[in-house]
């Protein structure tokens, strides 16, 4: 089962209405899901069939292909699509107006939507429906991580080759700062890179060895609280096997199921560093966070203007408890101020309160 819930504006919630929702709240989707990724006000589902679903604003044909209602193209998709039916694929991402998505062959890569800062990587602004970007790949290298901020984006190979587009203004796309990059081009290559994630301004790269090197804007001093961390050798016992990002937030698992958050924490995108049970998965937001326990329960901390806390309330949360939901999670995300939950269960009660 498939709960959203928080900002709502342009029917990104997947749900039949476009009012903010406080609580977790069933999507008719009858798929399962096996990963999910937002942008700015629209929203994409990767289905165990491999196949790609979006739902939300695409007056910039961010859902990858233009809608029509009697013979009109219209703005919106009302609940979740499917998009680009022509292929399987294996990797999602999406950015403030547009999508990435890689093949199940993890050697294309194709995008769409709108890139006022090249973010399209096709020497174009858009908006366009979906489009292949030529990643240069060598014998048997394939794509195996992508992440997209909110006006960059940058995906890893097997080679650990990283490549990236868009906004570069604050270094996030390369050890010297250059500006808008409208087609991919080579940050370097990092041997043992198995997964890369994208703030606003910056850039996280995580190692097989655990080891994370940061790229962009230092304003919130992710890299300096990084580097006090690792200088700390109680800290070098603990390896570090995934990696989170917020927009100014880096959050980091242990395989101890620690969350360790460098960076901004004045809207308490931090608190989830403070909790006692072990964390299986963490999913940053704009400002929030959503983690999976290992006892299967989700809870989320930080900014709560549009309910994406799903406490029935909008106040920021420093101190939350396990929302209630009809079965165990098995998988969260979190989004621009909304949140993701699947479950186990299979009721067919669709677009109904949780709580």
């Amino acid at each position: 089962m498939l709960y959203s819930f928080g900002s709502n504006g342009n029917f990104q919630l997947g749900l039949n209405h476009h009012e903010d929702v406080a609580v977790p709240t069933k999507v008719g989707f009858a798929g399962t899901v096996k990963a999910i990724a937002c942008g700015g006000n629209h929203t994409l589902l990767l289905d165990k069939q491999n196949k790609v679903w979006a739902t939300g604003l695409n007056s910039s044909l961010q859902c990858g292909q233009p809608f029509w209602h009697k013979k009109k193209a219209v703005d919106h998709v009302i609940g979740f699509q499917p998009i680009l039916t022509s292929i399987c694929c294996s990797l999602i991402s999406a950015g403030w107006e547009f999508t990435l998505v890689v093949d199940l062959s993890q050697k294309m890569l194709f995008t769409c939507g709108v890139g006022p800062h090249g973010e399209l990587g096709l020497g174009v602004k858009g908006p366009k429906s979906f489009s292949q970007v030529p990643i240069p790949l060598e014998t048997g290298e394939i794509i195996i991580s992508m992440a997209a901020g909110l006006k960059h984006w940058v995906c890893v190979t097997s080679a650990g080759r990283l490549y990236g587009c868009g906004d570069g203004r604050k270094g996030q796309l390369s050890s010297k700062v250059i500006n808008t990059v409208s087609q991919p081009v080579l940050i370097g290559v990092f041997p043992g890179a198995k997964k890369v994630v994208c703030g606003v301004q910056f850039t996280g790269i995580l190692f097989n060895s655990g080891e994370l090197k940061i790229l962009g804007n230092t304003k919130w001093r992710i890299t300096d609280e990084y580097a006090a961390w690792v200088a700390n050798e109680d800290n070098r016992q603990l390896q570090i096997v995934d990696v989170s990002s917020n927009w100014s937030t880096l959050t980091l698992l242990t395989d101890k199921g620690n969350c360790l958050a460098f960076g901004r924490g004045d809207r308490a995108q931090k608190a989830h560093s403070r909790l006692e049970q072990p964390v299986h998965q963490v999913s940053g937001g704009s400002e929030h966070n959503i983690v999976l326990l290992e006892t299967r329960q989700a809870i989320v901390y930080g900014w709560n203007e549009h309910g994406n806390a799903g406490l029935q309330h909008r106040k920021d949360v420093y101190t939350a408890v396990p929302l209630k939901l009809d079965a165990p999670v098995t998988l969260v995300a979190a989004g621009y101020a909304t949140s993701w939950i699947v479950t186990e269960s299979a009721s067919t009660d669709n677009n109904s309160p949780a709580v």
